[in-house]
């Protein structure tokens, strides 16, 4: 499994929890952390970017087992990844 906090509200100027408290509380709990805004959208793609290139990089997640069970294989993810950031760009 791959985990990811992330930060949100970044564009606000008072916020609950500043950066490096976030970052402290991924790294204890072996999370990946970014931040970002979903009322300006920065740093949204960006997350979704760094989770799926983790699950890609994560052997046994994807594997050709999954396949066979409906789910996606590497190629599969792939091709649907650089299609979607293509569409997106």
């Amino acid at each position: 499994i791959v985990n990811m906090l992330v930060g949100n509200k970044i564009d606000k100027e008072n916020r609950e929890a500043d950066r490096n408290e976030g970052l402290k509380f991924a790294r204890k709990h072996s999370m990946l952390f970014t931040e970002a805004s979903a009322k300006t959208c920065d740093g949204v793609q960006c997350a979704f970017e760094e989770l799926v290139e983790e699950i890609i990089q994560t052997p046994g997640l994807w594997e050709s087992e999954n396949q066979n069970k409906g789910g996606w294989g590497r190629k599969t993810l792939n091709y649907h990844l650089k299609r979607h950031i293509a569409y997106r760009f």
